[in-house]
């Protein structure tokens, strides 16, 4: 898979006898989540910045036959310049989106962004990265997603037997807004906007979008002051390397659990390793470079 603007780029990866280590580039702004509730809620605008570029990332993805299957506001983080790069690919399918019947049974993902079919277990396929848009859309305009409960069989049960309505979302929803959600959170599988052969082109040119330079967003050559009015909350970072955000909202959490976690993990069976992992360089080859580098 190539380089996407708006997906996180893997730089390199290696393996020791215990741990895998994948280098990432540095996204510093938080991720989207944190952005919505530091505003309380996204303006139009704001939203639709979001949206379409959230849009062109799963696309992409679609077109090298991967579900993203985990698309919420905590896997999408923000650069320095506030755009967006999708990041977790842990629950990830590839599937043959050139077989119209192929699908995947697995129950996986954040309970309020599941597609009812992924709850059924009836099978399902990219669609669901599109319903899960239609909630994260609705999540950045209202400041919560539309299905919500602390138990997660109640979500389920909601997604199941509520149907959000153009009548049913805020008032302050614009209108053409309300519309788009409303054909994102189509149970009818078949009849959900983007499930046809024209994929994310028929979301694209959904009348929200119309009048949005999709060239200029995706080379990130849009002016910010204007998409950014009425945010109050916008993340700041002083330096290419300032990781202040990262601190408070990443790596503050656990970290002494993770190491304990880490060092006491069971060893990969050799045979298995060799499997898995057979391309990646090993810990010990990277630090042989390293020390080759500085002599």
């Amino acid at each position: 898979m190539g380089r996407h603007p708006f997906i996180t780029t893997l730089f390199h990866r290696f393996q020791d006898e215990r741990n895998i280590y994948m280098v990432l580039e540095l996204v510093q702004c938080g991720d989207l989540w944190s952005f919505i509730q530091g505003n309380g809620r996204l303006p139009n605008e704001a939203a639709r910045f979001y949206a379409a570029q959230i849009v062109m990332a799963v696309q992409y993805l679609h077109g090298e036959h991967i579900m993203f299957r985990d698309l919420n506001p905590s896997n999408v983080m923000l650069d320095r310049g506030c755009y967006v790069k999708l990041i977790d690919f842990g629950l990830s399918k590839i599937l043959n989106f050139d077989d119209p019947t192929a699908r995947t049974w697995t129950l996986c993902g954040s309970p309020e962004y599941l597609a009812a079919e992924i709850i059924t277990s009836k099978g399902h396929s990219r669609e669901v990265d599109w319903w899960a848009l239609g909630i994260v859309i609705y999540e950045m305009l209202a400041g919560y997603p539309p299905f919500y409960d602390r138990d997660a069989f109640k979500i389920y049960q909601l997604v199941l037997n509520e149907t959000v309505t153009v009548e049913g979302m805020p008032k302050h929803f614009e209108m053409m807004a309300k519309d788009l959600i409303k054909k994102l959170l189509v149970k009818n599988v078949p009849h959900r906007i983007g499930s046809s052969k024209n994929g994310a082109e028929d979301i694209k040119k959904h009348k929200w979008f119309r009048g949005l330079n999709w060239a200029a967003l995706y080379n990130k050559q849009l002016e910010l002051s204007q998409v950014m009015q009425g945010c109050h909350y916008q993340p700041v970072v002083k330096s290419p390397t300032d990781i202040s955000i990262l601190e408070k909202k990443v790596l503050g959490q656990s970290k002494q659990q993770v190491d304990s976690e880490e060092e006491n993990g069971p060893t990969l069976e050799e045979d298995k390793d060799k499997t898995i992992f057979g391309g990646w360089e090993s810990l010990e080859s990277v630090k042989q470079i390293q020390r080759n580098t500085n002599h």
